[in-house]
């Protein structure tokens, strides 16, 4: 696990904390981007369909990369078609989620949205990028 671009508070802290779990535990801002790996899952927000952006741009804006073809939902080889408002386990507030490319089908799977029966495997080295939540978003 590692993350593709860093806070100005991550980038003062000891290279020796920077564990995955000390990462974790960081204060994320708007725009900031981790790299996933095979031991990250993820959750859907609920409520996020009505933050209505082109959350397409906004993640090739701040992950600096063009939007993947493919959902980047583990098993899944459906065209990456939005992206998806969601909690990454272990980093889950309640002033952030991030955005992942999905296809629309993983996007509104009920049994991965917050709450529901289980979380959902992420590609290694899929990129999701924090994003302020809005009024109504609940996890």
């Amino acid at each position: 696990w590692r993350r593709a671009s860093v806070s100005k508070s991550a980038k003062t802290m000891p290279k020796s904390s920077r564990s995955r779990e000390a990462t974790r535990r960081w204060k994320y801002e708007e725009g900031d981007n981790m790299v996933l790996d095979s031991k990250d899952s993820i959750s859907h927000v609920l409520g996020s369909s009505k933050d209505k952006k082109n959350w397409k741009k906004y993640w090739e804006k701040h992950t600096r990369r063009k939007f993947p073809k493919k959902c980047q939902t583990y098993g899944c080889g459906s065209a990456a078609t939005v992206g998806a408002h969601v909690y990454v386990k272990g980093c889950t507030s309640n002033k952030y989620c991030f955005i992942l490319p999905t296809c629309q089908g993983c996007n509104k799977d009920p049994e991965t949205e917050y709450g529901g029966y289980e979380w959902a495997d992420v590609k290694i080295g899929a990129c999701v990028v924090a994003v302020r939540m809005i009024d109504n978003m609940f996890g």
